[in-house]
């Protein structure tokens, strides 16, 4: 079993033994370049491919996902295509980092969606990230 630290404010310990600690944080609205229509499943994919694709292309590494749920969206008027189904309001990625893996330690990009703008983190997704498997899934961080 590997030793681990005390999680400190700003840290989450993972089910696995590791603690990380959270180091960039951005949000968005979800839908903030939707001009018109509704949101629908396949609107709902290419927005999760995209925000991966750009991290992934960012990092060179690939990103962890956290699934986002769709909701039904109730009629509310006539649509053409139905049903709508929306995400979450707030699109998150984080970096966290660890002093495991490596001489200088790892990270990984994390992708979330929740309600409403983090703090806190949706008790959900926390829990989620808390069960992400980081040896299986970070990359070494390499000073060059």
């Amino acid at each position: 079993m590997r030793e681990f630290e005390e999680p400190r404010r700003g840290a989450l310990l993972l089910d696995c033994r590791t603690t990380i600690r959270l180091t960039d944080l951005k949000q968005s609205l979800t839908y903030s370049g939707l001009l018109e229509g509704y949101p629908n499943s396949r609107l709902n994919q290419l927005i999760i491919d995209g925000v991966q694709s750009r991290l992934k292309k960012k990092s060179g590494w690939e990103p962890f996902l956290v699934p986002p749920v769709e909701r039904e969206v109730p009629k509310r008027s006539i649509a053409k295509e139905r049903p709508w189904m929306e995400l979450p309001r707030i699109q998150c990625t984080a970096w966290f980092e660890s002093k495991t893996l490596g001489e200088f330690g790892s990270r990984l990009a994390v992708i979330w969606f929740q309600d409403a703008f983090a703090f806190p983190i949706d008790p959900e997704v926390e829990s989620r990230i808390r069960a992400i498997v980081w040896d299986d899934h970070a990359e070494p961080i390499d000073m060059i």
